[in-house]
């Protein structure tokens, strides 16, 4: 037995249709905030080098033309002198951006992060630090950038290598004995010192926040996710539709047709399935609604084979029932037929309480007949008997047939036993009447028969057999009171 899908079409395509437009949908988010993501980064790269470039011009203007004029006018006045804002590159840009944070609201960072800073905010974190290191150690790098995430929140990162530790540096940066007194006093003894002579310590650093670039970005995705979402919406509602308006009432349809056939093939075969709009189902329409009128054709052709076939059989049956009631040599009903006959004429007249007669009859002499003139002759003597006897025995109920040998039976149901007699007469007559020739019999030198006859109105308690056995031995009698004669029982 074949097992019918768990799943409908509809739900299959449908489920086809979500899971590849779910697939769609995750490659197109992921791909429109990678580029929300990388146009972000690259703005935060423009304004972080503009910035940058910025910052440097106006670090190297103070540390080129500022400084040392600064520096020339402080020495003249002490050397143990010391002012940041006039002789501290660092310093002067440090304060500059800080007054630059403090007039924008995107909070952009510029500092020169210093390993063993004299000023807290500039110290290096491990991660400037570490990159400091790696500009030591290969100085033919000139940048590092990315993204870094600082306290939760993502930055767009520039690290420069710093020029390495001049001598001019030296002047501040050595020993704290060595320093300027103001300077020792000012940041102590302990920070900013023993910088090592052409070694990369410090690095220009500045970070462009991207926590809102970020935000627009998964904005962008948010707002593509909605309107996918609205958009799937919209193709499974009309992609449902369509299946159901193309495919799925069509086919609903044929399996109704189908199933209305197999239910009542002989009302229904033929019966066709309306076209569908689409081609294809309009083809099936068509080859369906072919088969259904071929399978009615063939239908109807089986019909009248079967008919045609029936009739046939009905009569084989017929005629095969009617040879096994015949005597193949006379053509009279055979004993069997007789004995049916016999039993129910007796059951009838018991129950209607009607009169039941029956003749018995034997050819006179037959043997000295087949010795005489051999069994072809004897066979058509008994063929003649039969003649009498269907000419004679009328009635719609009285039957003749052949007892045996040369013996015969007629069955008489409704006479009483003397009318009986007076037909059992008349067949020995006209059997007589005949004229067949027989010689080995006593006068008159032809065929004849003799009858025993029996006939009465049944009785409880009696039997068919009884008024047989009455018949035969009348006949008996008939036979040793000289033959050609018919005898009536008491």
């Amino acid at each position: 037995m074949n097992t019918i899908p768990k799943f409908s079409i509809r739900t299959m395509v449908l489920g086809f249709l979500v899971a590849l437009f779910a697939i769609a949908f995750s490659l197109y988010i992921s791909v429109v905030y990678d580029k929300e993501q990388a146009r972000a980064v690259d703005e935060a790269r423009v304004k972080a080098e503009s910035l940058f470039d910025l910052n440097t011009a106006i670090f190297t203007h103070f540390r080129d033309k500022i400084r040392p004029k600064n520096m020339q006018i402080m020495h003249d006045i002490s050397a143990e002198a010391f002012d940041p804002a006039i002789m501290s590159s660092f310093f002067t840009v440090r304060e500059i951006n800080k007054l630059y944070n403090a007039l924008n609201s995107e909070q952009y960072h510029y500092r020169i992060c210093t390993i063993n800073s004299r000023v807290l905010d500039d110290e290096a974190d491990a991660y400037e630090a570490e990159i400091i290191t790696f500009f030591n150690a290969n100085r033919t790098e000139n940048e590092r950038n990315g993204v870094r995430i600082i306290d939760g929140k993502a930055y767009y990162t520039i690290l420069r290598p710093f020029r390495p530790v001049g001598t001019s540096c030296l002047a501040c940066h050595s020993t704290p004995e060595s320093a300027p007194a103001d300077l020792v006093a000012q940041y102590g003894r302990q920070l900013g010192f023993n910088w090592p002579e052409g070694q990369i310590i410090s690095a220009a650093s500045v970070r462009v926040p991207l926590t809102e670039a970020y935000a627009v970005a998964d904005h962008v995705a948010k707002a593509s996710s909605y309107f996918f979402l609205v958009f799937l919406c919209l193709l499974l509602s009309l992609t449902g539709m369509l299946l159901n308006v193309l495919i799925l009432q069509p086919l609903k349809r044929a399996k109704i047709v189908a199933k209305r056939i197999a239910d009542d093939p002989t009302q229904n075969m033929g019966e066709r399935v309306p076209s569908p709009k689409g081609r294809e189902l309009a083809e099936f329409a068509q080859a369906f609604n072919s088969m259904a009128d071929t399978l009615a054709k063939e239908r109807a052709l089986l019909d009248a084979r079967v008919a045609e076939r029936t009739r046939e059989l009905a009569e084989a049956n017929g005629k095969l029932q009617r040879l096994s009631e015949r005597d193949g040599l006379t053509g009279l009903y055979n004993r069997r037929k007789f004995d049916l006959a016999y039993a129910t004429a007796w059951d009838n007249a018991l129950k209607q309480r009607q009169p039941l007669s029956i003749i018995l009859l034997d050819v006179d002499d037959f043997k000295n007949y087949n010795d005489q003139y051999g069994h072809q002759a004897g066979d058509d003597c008994l063929r003649q008997v039969a003649e009498v006897l269907e000419t004679t025995v009328r009635g719609p109920d009285a039957l003749a047939a052949r007892y045996g040998g040369e013996e015969f039976v007629v069955i008489l149901p409704g006479l009483t036993g003397q009318a009986a007699r007076t037909l059992a007469q008349e067949i020995c007559r006209v059997v007589a009447g005949k004229g067949v020739c027989h010689a080995k019999t006593g006068a008159p030198s032809i065929v004849t028969i003799s009858a025993g006859v029996a006939g009465q109105i049944p009785e409880a308690g009696e039997t068919a057999e009884h008024m047989l056995e009455k018949a035969d031995a009348v006949l008996y009698v008939a036979k040793a009171s000289g033959k050609n004669c018919c005898i009536l029982a008491d």
